[in-house]
Order: C-alpha cells, then structure tokens, then sequence
C-alpha cells in the first residue's frame, strides 16, 4: 500500500498541498483510473485510516465516521473555493447540484445500508458516504483545473 501513495503523491499537482496526505493520495488514484490505476487501489488508500479496526466494530464505526467528517470538511473547503472560481450561473448551478448530490447520496447510501444489520448498517452506509466524497472531491479539483467537461464548470475568465 506504501508504494502506491508513494507512486500517487509522486504525480500530484499542487491543488493536493491543500488536501491532507490520506485525502491527496486518494484523490490523485481516482484521476489516474484511465492511467493505470485500479479502483481497489484507490479504495484500499481510502479506507486505509480505518484499516486497523476489526470490521464492523464499533471502533471502525467511529473512525469511519470521523474519516467522514473530514471529507465533509474538505468538500466545504473546495466547493467554497471553487465557487469563487465559477462564473455567476455556474457558482449558481454548482449550489443546485450540491442539493441534489446530498439527497442521491442519502438516499443511494442508506439502500446499501439496508441490506446489512446492526452496526454493519452503520458502517457500510458509511463506507458508501465516503466513496461518494472522494469522487466528488476529485470533480470539485477537476473542475477548478479546466479538465471537467461538466455544465457548470464554467470558470471566470
């Protein structure tokens, strides 16, 4: 695992200086699926701060849901920033889409909770959550890159 955040961090851009190591080495996987990277990689480096809890415990809950508080706290952070970034209508339709994300993603994440029980409900609802963050991470920095194709990222001139 070492040698892929070694290999990730070694081809990020300066936008990850901003993003905690863990967060930055995710990220820089996901962008780098169409160069060889692979997703299980990527989720391997995601999950990684909670790897040492028993799955499923309530000790991998806890850290899971402070893993997901950070990602909430970054996604803050970049989608403030890159609001700036954004021409009025796209700043605009960003704050309609962020709505629309946190409802597909309640609801998204809460199916997959459903299939399982007790604290493992928890845990994979969690799990979904914070997937569904770094991907959304990974578009907010695209989009203040020039590389999103997205509608909204229109960025000021």
């Amino acid at each position: 695992m070492r040698w892929l955040v070694i290999w990730v961090l070694s081809a990020v851009p300066l936008w990850a200086e901003e993003l905690p190591e863990d967060q930055a080495a995710v990220v820089a996987c996901i962008g780098a699926l169409d160069q060889g990277a692979e997703w299980g990689q990527c989720m391997a480096a995601l999950f990684e701060p909670c790897a040492s809890h028993e799955i499923q415990s309530e000790d991998h809950l806890g850290c899971l849901m402070s893993e997901r508080g950070d990602w909430l706290d970054t996604i803050e952070v970049q989608q403030t920033d890159l609001s700036g970034r954004l021409t009025d209508r796209g700043a605009t339709e960003l704050g309609d889409l962020m709505s629309q994300w946190r409802g597909y993603v309640a609801n998204k994440c809460s199916s997959v909770g459903a299939n399982f029980t007790g604290t493992g409900a928890e845990v994979a609802q969690a799990g979904c959550e914070i997937t569904e963050m770094a991907a959304l991470v990974g578009e907010l920095i695209s989009c203040r890159e020039g590389r999103s194709i997205a509608p909204y990222c229109v960025l000021q001139e």
